[in-house]
């Protein structure tokens, strides 16, 4: 019999050749393949005609090749398969698949299922899930397909679990009590894992998902929480402050504007914690144009004026400045002295700024990732913000907080996401959120041209620079054999417009070069800037009035949203032009969709759902756990469910109870060696 712990060298028919092949997809023992969860199922059990289906409709069909071709649309390869049951053709089209072409060929019987769509009077399913029939055997039936490898095949690792289900000794154990799983309503590890992998239907198949992905997030929530526990222990004595009520009035009094409600409560929510005597572990989160920056504002001038340090450690030498030349003034009417400190300063005012940081003259200090070198020493560093925190990797962050033991740490992003996400990807922080704009802000419409429309584009922008308009025209490459690019369009443009009217912006400049190009531009001396996506974080020139990016389908919605928050700030109507260079009606709808939404976090959760968290957010960089069946958004009720019983259990202590001694070991083995780590 196996067990859990069993090597997968022991199941039949794996040699050292298969063990091997299933290493690399991370399988060594039979614990680790019983997780190894199919990825989809081929429904059997109703096969349809091909006469008789219907665009629109997910269908599964017995049928025979009977043609194959592949063609070149730019860079992409597509495979076009015939296939007929006697009812009728339907064709069956892969992207950047050649392989297929070797596999689907002519007379070759096979199982298909997938979503049938309707192109140029043709039946066709994009991409289906598809099994070659070498037998005449029944098919009424679901079947599993799993994620494999070169060597392995679904046949294969089918059998292989099919194997150790029968001669399983014992199951893995559940970590919730029976009382608990009954509460919750779900099932237990055996049929769980049994009913993932040979569903008999699917109810069974349903409930053995929901016990899974319960069991994975509970165990995500049992870590987060324990860190987040373990890690807000009260810190005493950590600044002697006086709250009184007249501390944020005496702050809004230097503001040339009133603070909104929600960012009165994102700062009511910092003093909180500090009159808790806790450290400040907090996201802040909110759109572009939100306020944050005021926020983080607030919290360096509260520790300056006691004459204590804080730094605001923004992506991009452009956002530093910005911060630097807004704020600066500020600061100085308090005497509080206030510097920046980047890697394009010069090396005189370099060594005087890291010069006045360690002798602890200087309180309040911005910059990039210069500010993470060793050899600057912080005599009093209490408060770190970090700006677009999805924008650095964890060990970055890390290293500034290494730096000072005792310091506050507060994080903003401006990509809004669903608070319950926002939880799980950022783990043991507090979360603030802002989502209301101020007055005076946000005024958008935006429009959708094929790249073939690319001359009523440029008239636009030329209408725009006649009547004295400024604005942003983006590119993702600074040059392309492609599409246009930022180089092509800037010269483009200044034969519309004029060479003296038009900047450009893009990475390889020098930090001298970009200064001068945004200084110019917010002087009005030039009204366009040509760029590439170094606009989307960091200039905030309230003037300007449109904003055209090309390529539009390389960046996800929320990005889109980012650049699109950079016009309309001053109240005055803003234009968003969007042009796009594919056929592909998917991205198409998908920029459709962002016409139609100006709210930040439904767009969000639209990118999240298409792309996954990991492409918007970074979330491998944010210490989240890789899950292998649940996904924080489709099943984002579970994802709170497994939230709530994880805290009902933590806060309580209820882990200390004999009947909870799984979730005990648990944290002994896992968590806790985690947080000392």
């Amino acid at each position: 019999m196996l067990s859990p712990e069993t090597s997968v060298k022991f199941i039949p028919g794996v040699g050292p050749q298969k063990a091997e092949c299933l290493l690399k997809m991370g399988i060594n023992t039979v614990e680790n393949l019983l997780f190894h969860f199919p990825r989809k199922y081929l429904d059997r059990r109703k096969v349809k005609k091909i006469s008789e289906v219907i665009p629109g409709e997910t269908v599964s069909l017995k049928a025979v090749v009977i043609a194959a071709e592949e063609k070149r649309l730019r860079n992409i390869s597509l495979i076009k398969i015939a296939v007929s049951d006697g009812t009728g053709v339907i064709y069956l089209v892969f992207f950047n698949q050649k392989y297929i072409l070797n596999t689907l060929k002519p007379d070759i019987k096979v199982f298909i299922y997938g979503k049938v769509e309707e192109y140029r009077e043709n039946l066709q399913i994009n991409n289906p899930l598809f099994e070659i029939i070498e037998k005449e055997r029944k098919l009424d039936y679901i079947l599993p397909v799993y994620p494999i490898t070169s060597g392995i095949t679904q046949s294969f690792i089918r059998r292989c679990i099919q194997y150790v289900l029968r001669n399983l000794s014992e199951f893995p154990t559940d970590i919730l009590p029976v009382e608990d799983r009954i509460r919750l309503k779900l099932s237990n590890m055996r049929h769980a894992l049994t009913n993932i992998h040979f569903p008999r239907n699917e109810i069974n198949l349903e409930k053995a998902r929901r016990h899974l992905i319960f069991d994975e997030f509970f165990k995500l929530q049992i870590g987060l929480i324990y860190k987040k526990i373990a890690q807000s222990a009260p810190v005493p004595d950590i600044l002697d402050m006086k709250f009184g009520t007249s501390l944020v009035q005496n702050f809004e009094n230097l503001l040339p504007f009133k603070l909104t409600k929600d960012q009165k409560n994102a700062i009511d929510d910092i003093l909180n914690d500090m009159k808790s005597g806790k450290m400040i572990n907090r996201l802040l989160q909110g759109e572009v144009g939100s306020g944050k920056t005021v926020v983080a504002i607030f919290l360096l001038w509260l520790f300056g004026k006691e004459s204590h340090q804080g730094v605001l450690m923004a992506p991009t030498e452009i956002l530093a400045e910005q911060h630097y030349l807004n704020w600066q003034p500020l600061f100085l009417s308090c005497g509080i002295e206030s510097i920046i400190l980047i890697g394009g300063l010069p090396e005189s005012m370099k060594k005087r700024a890291i010069e006045n940081i360690e002798a602890g003259k200087t309180k309040v200090i911005f910059g990039t990732q210069a500010l993470l070198n060793e050899k600057i020493v912080y005599p009093d560093l209490r408060v770190i913000i970090v700006d677009e925190q999805h924008k650095f990797g964890v060990e970055q962050r890390n290293l500034l907080q290494k730096r000072a033991e005792n310091a506050h740490y507060l994080a903003m992003s401006a990509t809004p996401i669903p608070r319950s996400i926002a939880l799980t990807i950022y783990g043991n922080v507090d979360l603030s959120t802002i989502g209301e704009i101020p007055k005076g802000k946000r005024n958008i419409v935006s429009y959708l041209f094929k790249n073939s429309e690319i001359s009523t584009v440029y008239e636009f922008v030329k209408k725009q620079v006649k009547e004295g308009k400024q604005g942003y025209f983006v590119a993702p490459a600074i040059e392309s054999n492609q599409h246009s690019s930022v180089l092509q369009h800037f010269e483009n443009i200044k034969n519309i417009v004029g060479d003296n009217l038009v900047g450009l912006l893009h990475g390889k400049l020098r930090t001298e070069e970009k200064n001068m190009v945004i200084e110019n531009f917010r002087k009005k001396q030039i009204l366009i800037i040509v760029s590439t996506t170094v606009i989307e974080v960091g200039i905030d020139i309230p003037e300007a009035n449109f904003i055209v990016i090309d390529e539009a389908e390389q960046f996800g919605l929320s990005q889109l949203h980012q650049m699109r928050g950079r016009v309309g700030r001053s109240g005055n109507l803003g234009y968003c032009l969007l042009v796009y260079h594919s056929d592909d009606n998917q991205i198409i709808n998908r920029l459709e969709s962002f016409l139609e939404i100006e709210d930040g976090l439904k767009l969000s959760e639209i990118d999240l759902s298409i792309r996954g968290p990991g492409d918007i957010l970074g979330v491998r960089q944010h210490g989240v756990l890789p899950l292998k069946i649940g996904n924080i958004i489709t099943d984002i009720k579970i994802l709170d469910e497994s939230r709530k019983e994880a805290e009902r259990i933590l806060k309580n202590q209820l882990y200390k109870n004999p009947k909870y001694e799984k979730i005990k070991q648990y944290i002994e083995k896992y968590v806790k060696l985690e947080i000392i780590d």
